[in-house]
């Protein structure tokens, strides 16, 4: 297999171009930062470059085609949302037990949020511990409560993104086998 050229990127003129579109914000003048920020130095990881298009597929919601050239500007309404889809979108990145912390301490307690959720007292002080693993049920259960999305919690981000992942490797054979071998010659000493 031909190993792939990686492209030669001027940060330098990049990095110029950002600070005067946008002079108002504080950008590092590093070219690493910005190289480990797009993920130039994967440029040439297979396994990142396989993963790639199933997941490219798997983001094109309904099937859209890719669009290719210039694209209309975007209305300030359209940009506003987006920009809220992106960037305040209410979750969090604690692991459940301390997320259900910090939703127990923003009530009475415990028996406050076992109230409102319909959970056992019990089951809602376990699941703060850490002593038992939340299932889909507790997680819809608790962000009913608190009126959060249930894309507010992380473990059910990743179910629902490995799930999709799966689904779609289990409908294309060859892309999981291609994969499976990537990741065991990672693996292999």
């Amino acid at each position: 297999m031909a190993k792939k050229r990686r492209r030669n990127v001027d940060w330098q003129a990049g990095i110029a171009a950002a600070k005067a579109e946008f002079p108002d914000l504080d950008l590092p003048d590093e070219p690493e930062v910005w190289a480990t920020y797009w993920g130039e130095q994967l440029a040439g990881d297979e396994t990142f470059e396989l993963m790639g298009k199933p997941i490219r597929d798997l983001l094109r919601v309904g099937n859209t085609p890719v669009r290719r050239g210039s694209r209309p500007d975007l209305s300030t309404a359209e940009y506003e949302a987006r920009y809220r889809d992106l960037f305040e979108a209410e979750y969090t990145n604690q692991r459940f037990p301390e997320a259900l912390k910090s939703l127990i301490a923003s009530t009475e307690g415990v028996r406050d949020v076992a109230r409102r959720s319909g959970l056992q007292h019990s089951r809602v002080w376990r699941l703060s511990t850490g002593e038992v693993t939340p299932q889909l049920h507790d997680i819809q259960q608790i962000a009913e409560a608190f009126h959060k999305p249930l894309t507010y919690f992380v473990e059910y981000r990743v179910a629902l993104v490995c799930g999709t992942f799966a689904s779609y490797l289990e409908q294309n054979h060859e892309v999981a086998v291609r994969l499976a071998r990537a990741l065991e010659a990672e693996r292999a000493p």
